[in-house]
């Protein structure tokens, strides 16, 4: 794999990459089971110090195959670099462990990428496609895991497989430096690398439309897709930005005429479903009757309230540490006012509406030194449109697209090439 080709056949290496792919995915509807399993048994923390293990492990292995080659000191410089890059990564996701072995996966996915592709390719684009290849897996394993119940989506955990990927490729090509792969990309392979680049543009555009009013369409019309109703985790909800003298910043899946209107309208029937919760078992019925995709409205308010009259508990609880009690009292008067001024037909005409003795309580205890920023839909999109991320996202595909298509038809290594300039 550094000096000689594999000396399996091409379609042995493919098939090496994609049942390691398929592992990945296959493991997504029983992570939380394993999860659980080697936390009980282990702890949590095994996931970070196996995923550390891992990368150790390999770098002992690269370090024995660059004695045997002769290599500069600069080689051991730019291994130990990326290697430690690599584990930078996976300490700064200690505190969720179980994500920190997407560095030990998406790793070792790219690596046999660069197996099945080195047979065909020898210039420096083997590195990209094998980091983009290993990239499009994860968004696969993104868009699987939202549609499995109790799992999510996360942009995040993308960035995270995509760039394990691409340090593994760089301690390969800067580190251990295969003599098999020498020179730059002809037109040929720049044109395969635009094309995967454009595919893994083109998936993340179309999570970027997979907004909850599109998931109730798809639902509507294909029965068998209903459960996707039930979903707690959005791909991408788009919304607007409130900045508010009284209040701080918050936002809202609706402009300030939507939420009038929507209050002035339904208000009254949401207080009705607001008044039966009481407990947390209540709240958790909530959040499952009321999805974003269900009730986008419903759902919004709910949560305000939900926030509000959780940090209210815990301000009146003398078990808690005295000095967060003044903080907590202000958030709850803060998520108050948002539903007092802004949704005020679905609290007023609730059970959950504040009395003027608790009123007083909250102005007389409430105190904290920051501007307010309700967390509270803040996965929201405000900054563009649905359309202009679309549009964006579409233009940056073709643009891709069109580059690789000339780079392809300028290509000097192209007998078709050599032999128009040679008619010329």
């Amino acid at each position: 794999m550094l000096d000689q080709h594999p000396k399996e056949p091409p379609w042995l290496s493919w098939l090496y990459a994609l049942l390691w792919s398929a592992t990945i995915l296959a493991t997504v509807p029983l992570a939380r089971i394993i999860a659980d399993y080697v936390s009980e048994s282990l702890g949590t923390q095994s996931f970070l110090w196996l995923t550390a293990g891992f990368v150790v492990a390999g770098l002992i292995v690269a370090v024995r195959a660059l004695l045997s080659r002769g290599l500069p000191v600069s080689a051991y410089l730019w291994l130990a670099s990326f290697g430690g890059a690599l584990l930078w990564i996976a300490w700064r996701l200690r505190g969720n462990p179980v994500e920190a072995f997407h560095v030990v996966q998406y790793g070792i996915l790219s690596l046999l990428f660069y197996r099945a592709l080195v047979h065909g390719i020898s210039d420096y684009s083997v590195y990209a496609s094998s980091a983009l290849l290993a990239g499009i897996v994860g968004i696969l394993d993104e868009w699987l895991q939202w549609m499995v119940p109790g799992r999510f989506w996360g942009i995040r955990d993308v960035g995270i497989d995509f760039l394990a990927a691409t340090l593994t490729q760089c301690a390969l090509a800067a580190g251990l430096r295969p003599r098999i792969v020498s020179g730059w990309p002809t037109g040929r392979s720049l044109f395969r690398v635009s094309c995967l680049l454009a595919v893994g543009l083109a998936m993340l555009g179309l999570s970027y439309t997979n907004t909850p009013d599109r998931i109730a369409r798809i639902a509507a019309r294909v029965p068998a897709m209903v459960f996707l109703l039930d979903n707690q985790s959005m791909m991408a909800e788009y919304g607007h930005h409130y900045e508010d003298p009284g209040i701080g910043t918050f936002q809202s899946r609706f402009d300030r005429d939507a939420l009038l209107r929507l209050d002035m309208d339904r208000g009254t029937a949401a207080a009705q479903i607001l008044s039966d919760i009481h407990s947390d078992e209540d709240w958790q019925s909530f959040r499952t009757a009321f999805t974003v995709p269900r009730d986008p409205y419903v759902h919004e308010v709910g949560i305000h309230l939900f926030r509000r009259n959780r940090l209210l508990d815990m301000a009146r609880d003398k078990e808690q540490p005295k000095r967060k009690r003044p903080e907590w009292y202000f958030v709850a008067q803060k998520e108050n006012r948002i539903l007092e001024q802004f949704f005020p037909q679905a609290i007023n005409a609730s059970s959950h509406r504040w009395t003027d003795e608790t009123r007083r309580e909250v102005e007389a205890n409430a105190d904290a030194w920051y501007e307010y920023r309700s967390p509270v839909s803040r996965n929201l999109i405000t900054r563009f449109s649905r359309a202009q991320v679309t549009g964006g996202f579409t233009l940056a595909v073709v643009v891709v697209l069109l580059a690789g298509m000339i780079g392809r038809r300028f290509d000097t290594g192209n007998p078709g090439t050599r032999q128009r300039r040679d008619l010329d």
